[in-house]
């Protein structure tokens, strides 16, 4: 009688750990998926900002400013939401009048940057 206890005790220990291993498992395996996909996503938008870098100098350039000094600040916030900032260092814009500058403003922010759900902010030092 005490060895059929024993077995059954040992039976339902055995049982619970089994079930403790397996959602062990199963959230290992999730988690490992998320990320996997993060850094497909982090790939994705580092590929995507290096493209709107070039693009920003190109038209910089073609506008007469070519050596600028651009650079990416980029800001994730906990949803997810993309913020950037755009800062533009060229000693030849400071010398431009506000409309000119509003309307070299204006060019920047007509280049596409992919993900419509970013902000994307554009400052001359």
């Amino acid at each position: 009688m005490l060895n059929m206890r024993r077995t059954k005790l040992g039976i339902m220990v055995l049982a619970v750990c089994m079930v403790i291993g397996v959602i062990c498992t199963v959230s290992l395996t999730v988690m490992s998926r998320e990320a996997g996909q993060n850094k497909i996503d982090e790939a994705h938008y580092l590929e995507l900002e290096t493209d709107y870098l070039k693009e920003t100098k190109c038209l910089l350039k073609e506008q007469g400013y070519r050596n600028s000094g651009v650079m990416l600040t980029r800001v994730i916030d906990s949803n997810g939401t993309r913020s950037y900032k755009i800062t533009i260092h060229n000693k030849m814009i400071d010398y431009l009048s506000e409309s000119e500058k509003n309307a070299l403003l204006q060019d920047l922010k007509n280049i596409v940057f992919v993900d419509d759900n970013c902000n994307i902010q554009h400052i001359f030092l």
